[in-house]
């Protein structure tokens, strides 16, 4: 019954979404791959040297930024490096093999999800394939919840409303931030970091069914070296979205310049948060902007920047399982 509603649900979703774009045929997507193997190499070389640029230039506006570059393109500089991880076999093979470099390109365009990355993907299928993650995510995430639940209970806890959202998010803030020994990194098991890892697909493809072998051969040092990866490009993230103002304009992520959060940014962020990605994009808005001033009030009240940052990754990555009990 449960796989018949989660196909339902899944089956909605696609619909939904297909019909805000179009999407395309596998036919489409075969004869749109070289010129989307051209489009990724234009994005490396554009993002790859987009910060030393900057550098070499004595006096632009970049400059005056303290975070240096701009949200957008440190998001992009991001993500074309997760990109590469993913569709760089796909690309080498296409590229590199004569004739028989024609079967990569076959592979991916027949499972773009797994094998591409988003330069291959019309806006439909980026926007799909990230609500099918979502819903992966969440599904995994619940799966961390008892050992959560007992870590919780074993705390103290007080609620002070002027913190954070919720009682919920006030004992997860006192779980990694408590003076009186507080959960880090080291203290949590090699299995609980694999489930950590698989919830939050810190690697590409975010497929569960398909990473979960491959985390499950990584030894604890990479497995914590992955997920802090991870959670310190959320909280950088969120530093840069709080710095440039897109918690506190009434138009729905709109920044102080007045620069709007394009629905396929917005849709990355919520995913990477694990924020539920759905057809809703206001839902979604008002969601990351809840989001972002939980995180703003707790770096007003916690000074301290070097016991800041490791609380902040495990509270971060933490937060969707209180959050989604607490919803």
């Amino acid at each position: 019954t449960t796989t018949t509603t989660t196909t339902t649900t899944t089956e909605n979703l696609k619909n939904k979404i297909t019909a805000i774009y179009k999407e395309r045929s596998m036919w489409e997507r075969t004869k749109a791959f070289p010129k989307e193997v051209t489009k990724l190499y234009h994005e490396v070389n554009r993002y790859y040297h987009i910060q030393d640029a900057a550098k070499n230039t004595p006096r632009n506006a970049w400059s005056l930024k303290i975070s240096g570059i701009p949200r957008r393109q440190w998001e992009q500089q991001r993500q074309i490096w997760e990109d590469l991880w993913g569709v760089i076999p796909i690309v080498m093979g296409y590229v590199v093999v004569p004739i028989f470099g024609n079967a990569f390109m076959i592979l991916g365009v027949y499972q773009p999800r797994l094998f591409l990355s988003r330069q291959f993907h019309s806006d439909s299928e980026q926007f799909l394939f990230a609500a099918l993650d979502s819903q992966e995510n969440q599904r995994e995430l619940s799966k961390l919840a008892p050992q959560l639940e007992a870590l919780l209970k074993a705390q103290n806890t007080h609620h002070d409303p002027m913190m954070v959202q919720t009682a919920r998010e006030m004992e997860l803030f006192q779980l990694f931030f408590s003076e009186d020994k507080p959960i880090n990194w080291d203290s949590l098991q090699r299995s609980y970091l694999i489930q950590m890892a698989v919830a939050n697909g810190v690697m590409r493809p975010s497929y569960p069914s398909a990473m979960k072998h491959l985390y499950n051969a990584c030894p604890a040092w990479c497995l914590k070296r992955l997920l802090r990866q991870y959670a310190k490009n959320i909280v950088q993230d969120d530093y840069l979205l709080l710095q440039d103002g897109y918690h506190n304009s009434s138009n729905n992520n709109n920044n102080k310049d007045g620069e709007v959060m394009t629905t396929l940014e917005l849709v990355e962020a919520c995913l990477r948060r694990g924020i539920p990605v759905t057809d809703n994009t206001e839902s979604m808005r008002e969601s990351l902007t809840n989001h972002l001033l939980t995180i703003q009030k707790i770096r007003e009240f916690v000074r301290d920047e070097k016991s800041l940052q490791e609380a902040l990754e495990l509270y971060t990555l933490h937060l969707p399982m209180v959050r989604s009990q607490s919803g």
